[in-house]
C-alpha cells in the first residue's frame, strides 16, 4: 500500500461544485420547484374575481367562456401533476364601439400598477392587444380587441401553484366554479352562470 495522500479537499470541492451545478440546472428547468400551495378551486375563484375587477374598471359586461386547470411543466418540459395553473377565458363587450381605445385604457391601467407589459399592439386599422404579467402572483393577462365581432377576448392564466389533492386529474369543469356560458353577455357586470 502506498502512503500517498488522497486529495480529499479537492474531491470535496469537486463534489460540491457538481452538486451545485446540478441543483441550479434542476431549478432552472423546473419552474414548479417553489410554488404557492392552493387549490384549483381557489385559483379559479381568483381568476373570476380578476375578471370582475376588470369589468368594474371598464364598466362593461363580460362572459366566462371557459375555465380549466392544466399541469405546469416540470423538468424536461414534462407535466408535473401536482403543480397547476388555471386558465379562464372571458369575453368583454364594451358599451363603446372603440374597442382599440378600451385596450389602450387597459394598457395604461396595467402599466400604472407596475405590471410587466409583455406585448402591446395598437394601430388604427387593426385589432389592438395588450399582454401583461402581474409580478406578485405571476398571473398573465391578455386583452385583444376583436373589432369584426365587437368584443374583447381576455384570457387570464394564473401562475403555477401546488395542489396535491388533484392527483393528476385535469378537466374542463372545476368544482365550485360557474359553468361557462355560450349565451350573449349579460347587461350587468357579473359572469353568466349557466
Amino acid at each position: 500500500m502506498s502512503n500517498a495522500k488522497r486529495p480529499w479537499g479537492l474531491i470535496v470541492v469537486v463534489v460540491i461544485a457538481v452538486l451545485s451545478v446540478a441543483t441550479y440546472l434542476f431549478l432552472a428547468n423546473h419552474k414548479t420547484a417553489d410554488v404557492e400551495a392552493k387549490t384549483v378551486a381557489r385559483a379559479a375563484h381568483d381568476v373570476l374575481a380578476d375578471a370582475k375587477k376588470t369589468a368594474d374598471f371598464l364598466d362593461t359586461p363580460y362572459v366566462l367562456k371557459s375555465m380549466r386547470a392544466e399541469p405546469c411543466k416540470g423538468p424536461q418540459g414534462k407535466p408535473d401533476y401536482t403543480v397547476y395553473n388555471v386558465l379562464g377565458s372571458f369575453h368583454f363587450v364594451p358599451k363603446t364601439g372603440d374597442l382599440n381605445g378600451v385596450v389602450a385604457k387597459v394598457h395604461d391601467h396595467w402599466k400604472s400598477r407596475g405590471w410587466q407589459i409583455t406585448e402591446y399592439r395598437h394601430a388604427k386599422d387593426a385589432d389592438a392587444s395588450v399582454s401583461a404579467t402581474e409580478p406578485s402572483t405571476d398571473t398573465d393577462y391578455e386583452f385583444t380587441a376583436l373589432n369584426a365581432v365587437g368584443l374583447i377576448n381576455a384570457p387570464i392564466t394564473t401562475g403555477c401553484f401546488r395542489d396535491r389533492s388533484l392527483k393528476g386529474v385535469v378537466g374542463e369543469h372545476i368544482s365550485g366554479v360557474p359553468t361557462p356560458s355560450s349565451s350573449p353577455p349579460p347587461t350587468g357586470n357579473s359572469p353568466t352562470h349557466g
